[in-house]
């Protein structure tokens, strides 16, 4: 199932990008926190926007996607 993300699942997100982060040998490089992903997905003017990919017998996230929305400088829009 793919959800749309909630409050709830920032620590998760944070968790999962460690992972991916300790699998290519970069951890320390992984320095977001919960809080500047909690800003960034949900304040008034959200920078990014996240959906959740869960298993469906559980619930329980498996993975995540990531997104942002693009501005074109030479068309003026997003």
């Amino acid at each position: 199932m793919i959800r749309p993300a909630t409050p709830e699942d920032v620590p998760v997100i944070v968790d999962f990008i460690r992972e991916l982060a300790d699998y290519e040998k970069a951890v320390e490089k992984a320095i977001a926190t919960v809080d500047q992903l909690h800003a960034a997905l949900f304040s008034s003017q959200p920078a990014l926007y996240a959906h959740m990919a869960c298993d469906d017998a559980t619930g329980e996230p498996v993975g995540f996607a990531i997104w942002f929305l693009n501005f074109s400088t030479w068309r003026g829009v997003h």
